[in-house]
């Protein structure tokens, strides 16, 4: 059985450059903060990450769907599960993922992304749903990510939102090797900063 991996991030660690929505200037993606991990695995092993979706058209919104952000240059990993967790109701202050193994995540409680309601209402962490979502290399390799597109159901029409949540991953064929090289991650992170101008 395939062990997965998800890591520990803070809400403060969670910046708050903002992304426009295709159609939709008030559901905003936040971009972790400066920084992308760079897990190693095996073949076949899933590492989670989060992407943070904030809620400001004033009406309660409906996520749908979840697809990959590749970025170009990058081989693409595939998007292995998605879930919603409320921040509202994490296990711990500014703990959005905990560092466990399995799924559904051990001491946190996550719901199935579509048809999940998110409110806009409330503060800020009651109107903010953090996207969990898992990836797998099918090959040896170096894989990286920007985040998910999430499509949301606004107002009687469907908008994407890009959630952006950097993820890199280097893949060995048989156990785990070293951690991705900083050249690598470095990259990874600029390349995803294109996406909110950064």
């Amino acid at each position: 059985m395939a062990r997965h991996k998800l890591w520990l991030v803070g809400l403060t660690g969670l910046c708050a450059l903002s992304i426009a929505a295709c159609g939709s200037t008030r559901l905003i993606g936040n971009q972790n903060a400066g920084t992308v991990s760079g897990m190693s695995l095996a073949v076949g092993e899933t590492s989670d990450s989060v992407a943070q979706l904030e809620n400001r058209t004033g009406a309660t919104v409906i996520l749908e769907s979840a697809a990959i952000m590749p970025l170009k240059g990058f081989r693409t990993p595939r998007l292995t599960r998605v879930a919603v967790e409320p921040t509202g109701s994490t296990f711990e202050d500014d703990a959005v993922a905990g560092a466990t193994e399995g799924w559904p995540p051990l001491r946190i409680r996550v719901r199935p992304l579509a048809g999940y309601r998110l409110p806009s209402s409330g503060t800020v962490a009651q109107r903010t749903a953090l996207i969990v979502f898992g990836v797998v290399g099918r090959h040896a390799g170096r894989y990286a990510i920007a985040g998910v597109n999430i499509e949301v159901r606004e107002n009687g029409s469907t908008v994407t939102v890009q959630a952006i949540g950097p993820l890199a991953i280097c893949v060995s064929a048989n156990q785990h090797g070293p951690p991705c090289p900083d050249s690598f991650t470095d990259r990874a992170l600029k390349a995803s900063k294109a996406y909110v101008g950064g």
